[in-house]
């Protein structure tokens, strides 16, 4: 929605969607590098309202847009298409609730109003971000002892069975709802399921039994019997703790695990403990007994570098003494092993609450030296603190008092660095379960044993377009590492599926021919050729990417694209911040030029290595090819 009752015109696209959809925010009609004041403001949960404010200069077309364009000052520095959104503060300056009000149906949706001034004079524009697409239902769960909440998809968008996510909170309890019903607007069917501060069960999180969970998992399947069986465990914080334990513990109920700012070993009740039985006291309880955890006969552990440090404190200081003790360690270390699918880890340098990042990287380590193979993803968000989310939300709330204790801590990072880190995560894990659910469709093992964990796809297409026919030499030494040639079919799948946000799939198209047309990469060329043959796209774009002419392209977002593309193919010194920051020019949100730049770098990659598996394949068919000892993916 825009208005233009002055000389100039402010305007918002897309006006109304989902909340994880980047706007573009254009003042118009403004004279050469005339100044403009743009506010915004949402009310928020509870009636709090919010509100941020940035100061800009307009080009010489007397234009000004946010996904181009730095504020001259105010509340955020830097390009940001939604700086105006995360840079947002509560009036009251204490409130923490971010989300829209919630129902019996479900989420009200937010309206944010924008209000631009130059010259005295204002204009108004406003934007709706939705938490639920049309068409997604929002049902109680009170079953068999649990204590949650369950979204679907709507049935049109989505028809047919859908794969399912289990959606666990952190040390702050209740029910995730929000994730819920994103996930669900993306068409997994969501189990939002609470495991204490909710009603009808306790309100700490001490002795929690582990059966409840694996009761949780059996009702899903029950309930919404979900595609390929695919049922994936998220969680966050002491929830990201628990997705890692659950994959670890009923392995042959957990597809995927999803774990944001995990732990990588099992902790004690910390800050959301029963004052019975103490923060020291036992977390989870498994056949009745309680699971062995970090603080348990710890002999440098100690809570003073929290307790008594400088404000704002930091939970992270205390866990670190508690990790210098490398038998108590090993006593908690979760058997991440164990785990019968993919795992992804989204941790940050700057966690406040403990060291999720040397978390991470223990699991992965772990997971390293057994040969997991499945495909582990590990993303490490630089700067950025414990309270990772999704796009698009506030993210300066940073010291606040936990729910439970009421202890005054800070989940660490920064405003800017936590919307990146927001923004990128959930790219990552709808990328990360997309590839999932694809490669459980494809094959799904029907005895869960240890021995046929392996997922093979149907159709490897490195292996198709080398010519590498199953038998061979060639082929056998690309498969020697069944895991990592998984991984770049899996890659394949996740960055030309239609799950993929952002970029269409005829737009990435697109760019593989173009990038195999640059290359040359011929073979691969007639893959994606004929894969454009059955997606809608313009042929005067086709035509323009054949003959290699797209600098004549009308649409300027293609020709952005493209041109982008070529670059970093033929000259990519030339790939620096300049190059990328055309990019928005085009119309591309921050998200996109990820997207984009990912996708180029997976077709380099993709066609080196089929150019190499066919000299290995043709040397081999005439005798000169040399034993090698490595692997290809």
């Amino acid at each position: 929605m825009a208005t233009a009752s002055a000389n100039f015109t402010l305007s918002v696209t897309p006006a109304d969607d989902l909340i994880d959809v980047s706007r573009q925010i254009v003042v118009t009609g403004l004279a050469p590098a005339a100044q403009v004041g743009i506010v915004s403001q949402t009310t928020r949960g509870n009636g709090v309202l919010w509100h941020a404010r940035a100061a800009f200069v307009a080009d010489a077309q007397g234009t000004v847009d946010l996904m181009r364009d730095a504020p001259v000052s105010g509340d955020y520095t830097g390009i940001s298409a939604m700086g105006l959104i995360w840079s947002q503060r509560p009036d009251d300056g204490k409130a923490r609730e971010v989300f829209p009000p919630l129902s019996t149906a479900g989420f009200e949706p937010l309206t944010t109003t924008l209000t631009a001034t130059a010259n005295g004079e204002s204009v108004h524009a406003s934007f709706v971000q939705r938490l639920a697409a049309p068409g997604v239902t929002r049902h109680d769960v009170r079953d068999e002892g649990l204590v949650g909440t369950l979204y679907l998809p709507d049935p049109y968008a989505h028809p047919g069975p859908r794969p399912a996510v289990l959606i666990l909170n952190g040390s702050g309890g209740g029910i995730n709802e929000p994730r819920a019903a994103l996930y669900a607007s993306h068409g997994y069917a969501a189990f939002a399921l609470a495991y204490f501060k909710a009603p009808g069960l306790s309100d700490y999180i001490s002795n929690t039994p582990l059966e409840y969970f694996e009761r949780a998992l059996a009702w899903l399947r029950k309930r919404v019997a979900p595609l390929h069986d695919f049922v994936a465990v998220s969680g966050q914080s002491r929830g990201g703790e628990l997705a890692l334990l659950l994959g670890a513990t009923f392995p042959e109920a957990v597809s995927a695990v999803i774990g944001y700012v995990p732990g990588a070993v099992v902790h004690s009740a910390q800050n959301a403990a029963d004052p019975a039985t103490g923060r020291e006291g036992p977390t989870w309880l498994y056949r009745g007994q309680p699971l062995p955890h970090l603080w348990e006969g710890n002999r440098t552990a100690t809570w003073a570098p929290f307790d008594e440090g400088p404000a704002p404190h930091r939970h992270e200081r205390a866990i670190r003494t508690a990790l210098q003790d490398d038998d108590a360690v090993a006593r908690a270390r979760i058997c991440v092993e164990r785990t019968r699918g993919p795992v992804l880890l989204l941790s940050a340098t700057d966690d406040g609450s403990w060291p999720s990042s040397d978390y991470s990287r223990m699991v992965t380590a772990k997971l390293a030296e057994v040969r997991h193979p499945y495909p582990v993803q590990h993303f490490d968000y630089e700067g950025a603190g414990h309270a990772i989310v999704f796009p698009y939300v506030p993210t300066t709330q940073l010291v606040y008092a936990h729910p439970v204790s009421g202890r005054i801590s800070t989940g660490g990072g920064e405003p800017r660095a936590n919307a990146r880190a927001d923004a990128q995560s959930w790219a990552a894990a709808r990328r990360f379960l997309a590839s999932a659910v694809a490669a459980r469709g494809v094959s799904v093992p029907d005895s869960r044993s240890l021995s046929s964990m392996d997922f093979t796809p149907a159709q490897d297409v490195v292996d198709q377009v080398a010519g590498l026919n199953d038998g061979s030499a060639t082929h056998a030494l690309r498969h020697a590492r069944e895991k990592v040639a998984t991984a770049t079919q899996g890659s394949y799948d996740a960055l030309f599926g239609p799950a993929l946000p952002g970029l269409t799939l005829g737009e990435r198209l697109l760019v593989a021919l173009y990038a195999c047309r640059l290359t040359p990469a011929p073979e691969l060329a007639e893959h994606y050729r004929a894969r454009l043959a059955d997606t809608p796209v313009d042929a005067n774009a086709l035509q323009a990417v054949e003959h290699g002419d797209v600098d004549t392209l009308a649409d300027p977002r293609l020709r952005a694209i493209l041109t982008f593309t070529r670059t970093l193919i033929e000259r990519p010194i030339e790939g620096d911040r300049d190059a990328l920051l055309r990019l928005p020019a085009g119309g591309l949100a921050t998200a996109d030029v990820v997207t984009l730049a990912q996708l180029i770098a997976f077709l380099s990659y993709q066609t080196r290595l089929v150019a190499g598996l066919r000299a290995l394949r043709e040397a081999a068919g005439t005798g000169s090819a040399t034993t090698s000892t490595e692997t290809a993916a």
